[in-house]
């Protein structure tokens, strides 16, 4: 059975479709600028935390685009908190 955590995806959008996508989330957020507000301390308080293993995710995702790695995945690393197929291994993050 194939990995469901390999990435197997491997394109690339050409400049004038990111700029078209851009342009659009731009318009977007332009949009719903009148009805969105900030939390206050009280509600983000009250809000439920990131589970550890998505935040762990999420992390490395964020990682691999700052270094420009993108859809070309990190095939063969471990990542911190996760085992080689991309599941908590119960190890805690540090804060």
């Amino acid at each position: 059975m194939a990995n469901p955590n390999e990435n197997r995806i491997n394109i690339t959008i050409a400049p004038a479709d990111v700029l078209t996508i851009d342009t659009s989330f731009t318009g977007i957020n332009t949009a719903l600028d009148p009805y969105t507000q900030a939390l206050t301390e009280d509600e983000r308080e009250s809000l439920f935390s990131v589970a550890e293993e998505n935040e762990v995710f999420a992390d490395d995702a964020l990682q691999q685009e700052r270094h420009g790695k993108g859809s070309k995945g990190c095939h063969g690393r471990r990542t911190k908190g996760l085992d080689q197929h991309g599941a908590h291994d119960g190890r805690r993050r540090r804060k």
